[in-house]
């Protein structure tokens, strides 16, 4: 059952990132890794239902690499976050991967999503798998997504 899959050791922080804990909203301690912004902007990433922080160092690094500071946490219950974990968690409006099954869903939900908003259908891409199986093409995307959405206006 996804919501009581055990925790898994964490590593050492990859180059370029912090440790870091910060409290949540109701007082738990939440632990992650954080690499700082070079170009005025960073971007929160969140793990997958009974993952940890290293599930988007992917995404993470594609990021960095064009200058966004990152934010990697475990959510409550994962790595070494405190808490109970809940794979089901709440919606977020940024989301990558979603499985086949919830195209549906997932274009009911962009039909009433704020602005900025780009939905983008990739048939034949595993979960999550955009990072790996169109590399070129996610990273286009995703970065002209961020660079418009939140990158300091000159």
């Amino acid at each position: 059952m996804p919501t009581h899959k055990s925790r898994e050791p964490i590593p050492a922080a990859p180059a370029g990132y912090e440790s870091v804990e910060f409290d949540a909203a109701d007082g738990l301690k939440l632990s992650g890794w954080y690499a700082p912004s070079r170009n005025g902007a960073a971007v929160v990433l969140v793990h997958g239902g009974g993952g940890n922080r290293t599930g988007p160092l992917d995404h993470a690094q594609l990021l960095r690499r064009h200058g966004y500071g990152v934010l990697l946490y475990d959510s409550r219950g994962r790595g070494e976050s405190d808490g109970t974990p809940d794979a089901w968690g709440p919606l977020f409006l940024i989301a990558a991967g979603g499985f086949a099954t919830e195209i549906d869903f997932n274009r009911h939900y962009a039909d009433g999503a704020k602005e900025p908003f780009t939905y983008w259908e990739l048939p034949a891409v595993g979960h999550t798998a955009a990072v790996r199986q169109r590399p070129k093409e996610y990273e286009r995307r995703l970065i002209a997504f961020f660079d418009d959405a939140l990158r300091p206006r000159r």
